[in-house]
C-alpha cells in the first residue's frame, strides 16, 4: 500500500491532535463525537483528530487519521497509531507528538514501551519557565508533580530570532524527550520538520 516505506526499516513519526469547531446540533449519533473544550471561535465544541505521519525520502505520508471518541484517551490513541505502525512491519526512529500530548501518563507510557520520543513543553511553571533562559543549547531534568513524581529529560534548542517576528535575543525552544541522545538542535529540527498538518486537514475534511 505505501511501497516507499519498506518493512524492518526505521522512520520518523509524527502524531497531531487537531479541534475543529462544531457548531451543529448534538444528537444520539454524533453526541460521543463531540469533544468539549477551552472556548475557541465562538464555541466549546469540537470534532477532534488524531493523524498519524510518516517522513521518508523528504515526503510526508499521511497513515491514519482517528475521529477522537469520547472515554478514549490520548494514550489510548497513541496505542492505535503504534499498532498501526507495527501492522505495517516498521520500526520508529522517533515519534513526534504535538503539545496536546505533553501529559504525564503519555511520557510514562511511551517510556515503558520504549519508543524514542519528542514532545515540546508547556509553560505552565515557574520552573520551566526558568529552565527556558539561557544562551547556549543543552540538556536539563525537569520534576513533573505526581504520584509518583515522573522525572523528565529536556532538550532545550537555542535560536537566534534576529528580527524574525518582530523578536531578537535568543530564544529557548524546550522539548521533552525519551530513548534519544540527540544535539538538542537536532531536536528542534526534526519535530519541526515532521508536521504536515495541511495535508491531514484535506484528508480528514
Amino acid at each position: 500500500m505505501y511501497p516507499v516505506l519498506k518493512p524492518g526499516n526505521a522512520y520518523q513519526f509524527a502524531i497531531d491532535f487537531t479541534n475543529d469547531p462544531y457548531y451543529g446540533v448534538t444528537s444520539r449519533e454524533n453526541e460521543s463525537y463531540i469533544v468539549r473544550s477551552k472556548r475557541k471561535k465562538s464555541t466549546s465544541e469540537f470534532y477532534s483528530y488524531v493523524t498519524l505521519y510518516v517522513t521518508t525520502r523528504d515526503r510526508q505520508l499521511t497513515l491514519a487519521a482517528y475521529p477522537v471518541r469520547q472515554g478514549i484517551s490520548k494514550v489510548g490513541y497513541i496505542a492505535r497509531c503504534l499498532d498501526q505502525i507495527a501492522e505495517l512491519g516498521l520500526e520508529v526512529e522517533v515519534l513526534s507528538l504535538d503539545r496536546e500530548f505533553y501529559i504525564q501518563k503519555v511520557f510514562g507510557f511511551l517510556t515503558r514501551v520504549q519508543v524514542p520520543f519528542i514532545v515540546p513543553v508547556k509553560k505552565q511553571s515557574n520552573r520551566m519557565n526558568e529552565l527556558l533562559q539561557g544562551t547556549q543549547s543543552r540538556y536539563a531534568e525537569y520534576r513533573v508533580r505526581g504520584k509518583p513524581p515522573l522525572p523528565l529529560t529536556i532538550a532545550i534548542a537555542v535560536k537566534y530570532a534576529k528580527g524574525r517576528r518582530g523578536k531578537r535575543g535568543a530564544e529557548n525552544r524546550g522539548y521533552v524527550v525519551g530513548g534519544i541522545a540527540w544535539h538538542p538542535l537536532r531536536v528542534h529540527r526534526i519535530y519541526r520538520s515532521q508536521f504536515a498538518i495541511e495535508s491531514s486537514y484535506r484528508m480528514r475534511n
